[in-house]
């Protein structure tokens, strides 16, 4: 009784750990009931149904008071702003012409930098902004994670240490389909986490994401999954 609560605890600890690393709530619920049922190689299946069913309840919990939150953070954000915006038209009317002046000029590069800076953000994209997703041999996420399973090597020195665990992985397809820019947000062990990334950057090409129309660049955020039997 003692070890299925802690392996509990455990468990719900990991997925937390795996959601603030920026995984796609929704396909992370699937990969577990997938899991769970059998339909991706990843090894031994360990996880009872029941803790499963609890795990995705928790992550709902979880999911439910980020969204309340943020949505407190964004309207104290809205009181902040027009409190700052108010008070600032205070002092500019104070103000001498000359420094009406500045301020303005100074608005005009901070404008010109910011709208520089939203332009380079978005040459690429999340998974969730485009309106066609990026498509691995025909299929979507779930196929690479069955490519992935199929074509990685469990390290020697890893088996022997007995490692396992969740390596994060982030990379983004670009327009012309490689994937590019792959690197560890949370690694298990050096030899897991190099592994993880081989075999990611070994992947074939994808049919790219678009937006608007056009080809575009897009970010994945995507767990490897290392299981003993």
């Amino acid at each position: 009784m003692l070890r299925r609560e802690l392996l509990s605890v455990h468990e719900f600890e990991v997925d937390q750990r795996v959601m603030n690393d920026g995984v796609n709530p929704i396909f992370y619920k699937k990969l577990l009931i997938k899991e769970q049922l059998g339909f991706l190689p990843i090894g031994a299946n360990h996880f009872s149904k029941l803790l499963t069913i609890k795990r995705l309840k928790n992550m709902e919990k979880t999911t439910q008071k980020e969204n309340r939150f943020l949505s407190s953070v964004v309207m104290l954000t809205t009181v902040l702003i027009t409190f700052i915006f108010c008070s600032g038209n205070i002092i500019l009317a104070k103000s001498s012409e000359q420094d009406k002046t500045k301020e303005s000029s100074k608005s005009v590069v901070d404008k010109k930098a910011k709208s520089e800076t939203i332009s380079k953000e978005e040459k690429e994209y999340s998974f969730d902004q485009v309106e066609k997703k990026p498509s691995f041999m025909g299929g979507d996420e779930y196929k690479f994670t069955t490519w992935i399973v199929q074509n990685m090597k469990y390290p020697q020195a890893a088996l022997k240490a007995n490692k396992q665990g969740r390596v994060i992985v982030s990379f983004t397809v670009n327009e012309q389909g490689n994937v590019v820019d792959a690197k560890v947000l949370r690694g298990v062990s050096p030899e897991l986490d190099k592994e993880a990334l081989r075999v990611v950057n070994s992947s074939p090409k994808w049919e790219p994401g678009e937006a608007k129309g056009k080809k575009v660049k897009v970010r994945f955020t995507f767990p490897v999954v290392y299981k003993l039997k």
